[in-house]
């Protein structure tokens, strides 16, 4: 089978694709990131456009990027374009997109993380309202809580938290041939005494991350 991973280098999207090397899978892989020569914070129809003439069969549509939606907009082209096609789509979402129909509305204006993530599961769920006769392409995301991975560089304590691996190998379970659909999932995790500061730590790296990246691509 073909496996697509967007963000493969890096987090969750790297423990995807290092779990499903030593799994019982038969898979071939592309990977999509700015390691290999594909930055979706400028272009992400192009990396659209190769997983489709690639024939991918399934894709961990796992990096985020600021400014354009990349990831939302992935999940809802290839949903478009294998309308006939028994496909898989299964998306890293977030709590924070939960959370979001109880934030502020001058809160959201300033955190487009929080709202895309949002209209990810927003569009899984009205997705699988279509499936399978409507539409064959299965729509997945799941919505983690903490996971230890690069954004949490700096947190004295990660007892409470997933592992990327860990998260990883939830998001390949979906890859299991079912005759249900389940368009979303929570992942939680043990909260801190002062989530506040972890939550602090992430934005800063985040936001660092971010920065990098635009930097390195103007």
């Amino acid at each position: 089978m073909k496996v697509a991973i967007t963000g493969h280098s890096s987090g969750i999207g790297q423990a995807v694709y290092k779990q499903l090397l030593i799994s019982s899978y038969d898979c071939e892989f592309k990977c999509y990131s700015r390691s290999n020569g594909f930055d979706l914070a400028h272009d992400y129809q192009t990396v659209v456009d190769d997983i489709i003439e690639w024939d991918a069969d399934f894709v961990f549509n796992n990096a985020w990027v600021w400014g354009n939606k990349a990831q939302l907009n992935i999940q809802k082209a290839l949903y478009v374009a294998w309308a006939d096609r028994e496909k898989s789509v299964i998306t890293t979402g977030s709590s924070k997109g939960l959370y979001a129909r109880f934030m502020p509305k001058e809160e959201l204006e300033t955190d487009s993380y929080s709202v895309e993530k949002r209209e990810i599961e927003d569009h899984a769920i009205l997705a699988s309202l279509n499936w399978p006769f409507k539409n064959k392409c299965r729509v997945q995301t799941v919505n983690f809580g903490i996971v230890i991975t690069g954004l949490t560089e700096g947190l004295e304590d990660l007892s409470g938290y997933i592992s990327a691996e860990g998260a990883a190998d939830i998001l390949i379970d979906l890859m299991e041939p079912r005759s249900y659909l389940v368009p979303s999932q929570m992942i939680t995790h043990q909260f801190a005494d002062r989530q506040d500061i972890p939550a602090m730590v992430m934005d800063k790296n985040m936001r660092n991350s971010i920065e990098k990246s635009w930097q390195n691509n103007t």
